[in-house]
């Protein structure tokens, strides 16, 4: 089964008024710890930059130099759809699954990618959508059969507005990871 992981990194964060992404806990930027918690999965990474992609893509050559697939978003000012279509359209279509997650989740743990993986694996779902206390979180994934339509959904919606055009289709995973839903912003 191939799966490519599409990470977004090219949003503003008008919200901070600094980009949260460069931010450095523990010796690494918040972008580089999200992208290390997908390594050594099986995965296609690709990492959708943008916004001060010439500061954000000599840390990630440096840092996973083979690991990762850098791809330029030119129109992120128009919000989130634009990375996703751009991290689709350099994935190709060879995938089962694509699996979509925003930069600025350093806290999901490894183990919870690992089994949101194996449960991909195992019961093939159309749509995965991990969930934390009722709350979904990320990373999401969609079988390769719905990518056509993100490339319907424009602005700042991303696959929310897939999983509500196929409510039937998605399968909900109960997961005891916080990381799932926390966000940047409230910790900034």
């Amino acid at each position: 089964m191939k799966i490519s992981m599409i990470i977004t990194a090219a949003g503003m964060s008008t919200r901070q008024g600094k980009n949260k992404l460069l931010i450095r806990s523990c010796n690494e930027t918040i972008i580089e710890k999200t992208i290390n918690n997908f390594l050594n999965n099986n995965l296609d990474i690709f990492i959708v930059v943008g916004h001060q992609k010439e500061l954000i893509v000599p840390i990630l050559t440096d840092r996973f130099r083979n690991d990762i697939q850098i791809v330029e978003n030119k129109d992120y000012v128009t919000g989130i759809a634009s990375s996703l279509k751009a991290g689709i359209t350099a994935a190709g279509d060879s995938y089962n699954y694509y699996g979509f997650c925003n930069g600025d989740k350093p806290f999901i743990k490894v183990k919870t990618i690992e089994s949101l993986l194996k449960y991909l694996k195992d019961n093939q779902p159309k749509i995965l959508v991990p969930i934390y206390q009722e709350q979904s979180g990320h990373p999401t994934f969609f079988s390769k059969e719905f990518i056509k339509d993100f490339g319907l959904i424009s602005g700042d919606t991303g696959g929310r507005e897939v999983i509500k055009k196929y409510p039937d289709a998605v399968t909900y995973l109960p997961i005891n990871d916080e990381g799932i839903i926390l966000d940047m912003d409230k910790y900034l």
